[in-house]
């Protein structure tokens, strides 16, 4: 999971992929990542790649995925408090392990786009093995925003989705609210 969640941010540098450049923009921007994680005398160099990434993302796609059908029987007011107790949530996660990824094995290997999603690959060592990353993008008119990864088969929106709904089925949503605050 942890590793899942280092490689959500390691996506995108802008806001949306277009499709007739995405393959290139995409290994262009793995490049830039990488030189930012390389840097030894950023402090803060976590916190700046998750504020630029973390609108790169498909939001809505993502919380629709991770609550399912609950999704739909909360109110605005709730829809929003959940936006933020999730990417809270996410940002930490991705700030408690971004520095266990080495960032010199960062590697693009491949990108494409098919009938209905945008998909890129990365390959980056984790724990001294090499790991690799599919990234999932929905087409949005002409463009591709993330909404998930799957490293060794597993799905990170899979991942929080498992763990919100036993909560949700256990204790109800109020206590999947109450944990993430």
């Amino acid at each position: 999971m942890k590793f899942l969640a280092i490689f959500v941010f390691l996506s995108t540098m802008l806001f949306a992929y277009n499709i007739k450049t995405f393959s290139t923009d995409y290994e262009n921007d793995i490049n830039k990542i990488t030189k930012i994680l390389q840097q030894k005398d950023l402090n803060n160099k976590d916190e700046l790649i998750f504020n630029v990434l973390k609108d790169k993302l498909d939001e809505e796609l993502m919380l629709r995925l991770v609550l399912s059908s609950n999704y739909n029987l909360l109110s605005e007011e709730k829809k929003n408090e959940f936006k933020n107790l999730f990417f809270k949530k996410l940002q930490d996660d991705f700030l408690s392990k971004i520095n266990l990824l080495q960032a010199d094995s960062i590697k693009f290997l491949d990108a494409y786009i098919d009938e209905k999603k945008c998909i890129a690959k990365v390959s980056a060592k984790y724990d001294d093995k090499m790991q690799e990353a599919v990234f999932n993008f929905r087409k949005i008119k002409d463009d591709c925003k993330l909404y998930d990864i799957a490293v060794l088969g597993t799905s990170l929106i899979a991942s929080y989705r498992a763990q919100f709904l036993d909560i949700i089925n256990q204790d109800g949503i109020d206590k999947l609210f109450e944990k993430l605050r």
